[in-house]
C-alpha cells in the first residue's frame, strides 16, 4: 500500500490486476521478564506480528497504554491483576485509522487467561462494521483463552476468523518454524484446528 496526497492507494497485483487485501497487524507485546522464556528484549507477540506482517504486506501497529508495564514479571502481573478487576480501558499511547483495512490481525500475549487492558480499548475504540478480524496470541500454556469469542463479543459486526495461538517458548526458540505455521493457519481457515499447526508450536 502506498500514499498519495494523504490518501489511501491500493496495491494492485501486477499479474492479476487485482486489488490486494489491505491488512492491519494491531499487536500488544511485552519485553523484560517473561514466563517460559526469561528476560526478553523483543516481545513474543511481536516476532508473530512481524512475520504475519511480512506475509501479507501488511502494516504492524502496537497496541500500548501512555505508560509502560514494569520489566519484572511479579510486578506487572499486580498491575495486570488490578486492571482486570477494575476493569479498565488504559488510554493508548498512539491511535489508528482502521478504516483503509479489509484484514485485521489482532494480537497479544495471555495474561491472567484474558487479553490485556489496553487491548480492549483498541478493540471498543474501533468500529469493526464489514472488517475481517484474524486473532492471534502467545501464551506459556493458557492456549487460546477464548480470545475468538472475546473479539467477537466486542466487534459485533465483523468476521472473526479462526485464531492461532503460539508458545513464546517457540517465538523466542524455535522461530524457525513461524513462517510455515502462519502459512498453514492463513490459508487452511476452512480447518478449526488444524494439527499441523498445532503439531508444529507446541
Amino acid at each position: 500500500m502506498t500514499s498519495l496526497n494523504g490518501k489511501f492507494r491500493p496495491f494492485v497485483n501486477p499479474c492479476t490486476g487485482l486489488r490486494e487485501k489491505k491488512v492491519l497487524v494491531a499487536y500488544f507485546s511485552r519485553t523484560g521478564e517473561n514466563p517460559g522464556v526469561g528476560t526478553i528484549s523483543v516481545g513474543n507477540t511481536f516476532i508473530v506480528a512481524k512475520e504475519i506482517a511480512r506475509q501479507t504486506r501488511g502494516t504492524l501497529f502496537e497496541i500500548r497504554a501512555e505508560y509502560e508495564y514494569p520489566a519484572d514479571y511479579k510486578q506487572c502481573l499486580k498491575v495486570a491483576e488490578k486492571e482486570k478487576a477494575a476493569k479498565a480501558r488504559p488510554k493508548l499511547a498512539e491511535t489508528v485509522d482502521i478504516t483503509p483495512y479489509d484484514e485485521i490481525y489482532i494480537g497479544s500475549p495471555v495474561w491472567l487467561e484474558d487479553m490485556p487492558m489496553p487491548v480492549y480499548t483498541f478493540l471498543e475504540s474501533m468500529d469493526f462494521s464489514g472488517k475481517v478480524i484474524r486473532p492471534f496470541n502467545t501464551h506459556e500454556g493458557s492456549g487460546e483463552a477464548m480470545f475468538e469469542d472475546k473479539i467477537a463479543a466486542v466487534a459485533k459486526n465483523a468476521e472473526v476468523k479462526p485464531m492461532l495461538s503460539v508458545r513464546g517458548a517457540i517465538t523466542q526458540y524455535e522461530s524457525v518454524k513461524l513462517p510455515s505455521a502462519i502459512k498453514t493457519w492463513r490459508t487452511k481457515e476452512a480447518i478449526k484446528r488444524s494439527q499441523e499447526i498445532i503439531d508444529s508450536l507446541n
